[in-house]
């Protein structure tokens, strides 16, 4: 059901061409993130069959990070040594992501990876409820 939702809002995207402009490079990049979220899945359940979860995201994001370390030097870091800006990556890190991909992962040993890329299909509608009944309280 979630992949057919799914399916309908990108060829809504596309059907609708009088209201929206819809950048290729845009759908492109959408389109290699989904692939390599679900590449990322199956990686992970492998691994999974091998370690326990949290040392399955600790290898994986660590490894993840030492990719992405270069690009720390293309970019403005003056924010990120500000109290503000410290609690914004703890938070970042820990909650959003560690958390987040942990339980992503202890879900992963228990069902299909199938399974678990299309049930994720879910979590952008629920943060969009979520902060719609965070706004409203």
């Amino acid at each position: 059901m979630a992949t057919a939702l799914a399916i309908i809002g990108c060829a809504l995207l596309f059907l609708n061409k009088d209201g929206i402009v819809v950048n290729p490079v845009g759908v492109t990049m959408s389109l290699g993130a989904g692939l390599l979220f679900a590449f990322y899945t199956l990686v992970n359940k492998e691994v999974l069959g091998k370690v326990a979860a949290v040392p399955a995201v600790a290898v994986i994001f660590s490894m993840s990070a030492m990719m992405l370390l270069p690009f720390l030097c293309l970019f403005e870091t003056e924010g990120l040594m500000t109290g503000r800006g410290i609690s914004v990556v703890l938070y970042l890190g820990i909650a959003t992501t560690s958390i987040a991909y942990i339980l992503f992962s202890a879900g992963l040993k228990r069902i299909p990876s199938s399974s678990a890329v299309t049930l994720s299909l879910a979590e952008p509608l629920t943060a969009a409820i979520l902060s719609v009944c965070a706004c409203c309280w």
